[in-house]
């Protein structure tokens, strides 16, 4: 009701589908479950699936929104929280079908997710069919190398990495935020920001400065 004229929404429900089953099971029995008791964790993903595709339902039916996203973190620096193995067969296929949400009313979804996904990237761009793609680390992936790899499959979102954002003075984050403008934003697809959300621990004046330096250097001419 208190949307600028104009102006949509991004929404979705809050949580992924993995982040929920982690958070009732516990990553270590959760491990150890999805060989003694199969059956039991393959109903779990799939109630959790249900729970927030019925919800998006809802969300996606107004007006005032524009897209669908769900932030739901699936790795670490190295690899997956899970094995990719069980990523594929019980996490990916209940994101496919909250996706369809989205698309059967004409909008697109956005996927954040934490962590390494070099082993299962490949089925969420191409199966799942995301259309945008959030949280890029410079330890794991930097987004100026998702671009080249990925950037005619989905949108990227952010890249600007967190750790560099604090620690660099005004003239290295320049020099990094210019650079990654000029890379990304070759051909559209691409949107300005952080890698991951803001931290209350973000220098506030960086944060100001990457902002001006994406006006700066992110338009085209």
């Amino acid at each position: 009701k208190i949307l600028p004229e104009g102006m949509r929404l991004i929404a979705g429900v809050a949580g992924g589908v993995q982040e929920h089953v982690l958070s009732l099971v516990g990553l270590k029995r959760l491990s150890i479950a999805v060989r003694k008791e199969p059956k039991f964790i393959s109903k779990m993903f799939e109630k959790i699936g249900f729970l927030i595709r019925e919800v998006d339902k809802i969300i996606a039916e107004k007006d005032y929104v524009c897209a669908l996203r769900m932030g739901d973190d699936m790795g670490y620096k190295s690899s997956t929280l899970l094995n990719p193995k069980t990523v594929r067969e019980h996490v990916l296929p209940e994101h496919k079908k909250i996706v369809e949400v989205a698309h059967k009313k004409g909008k697109p979804f956005i996927l954040h997710s934490c962590g390494n996904l070099s082993e299962i990237i490949d089925q969420i761009i191409e199966d799942v069919k995301i259309d945008g793609w959030h949280s890029f680390q410079d330890l794991i992936l930097p987004v100026t190398k998702a671009k080249e790899q990925f950037g005619n499959q989905v949108a990227l979102l952010g890249g600007i990495d967190l750790d560099t954002l604090c620690r660099s003075d005004q003239h290295q984050l320049e020099l990094y935020c210019k650079n990654v403008l000029e890379v990304c934003k070759k051909g559209g697809g691409y949107a300005f920001g952080t890698g991951n959300s803001v931290a209350n621990y973000v220098p506030l004046e960086n944060f100001k400065m990457m902002l001006e330096f994406g006006k700066k250097y992110g338009k085209y001419e």
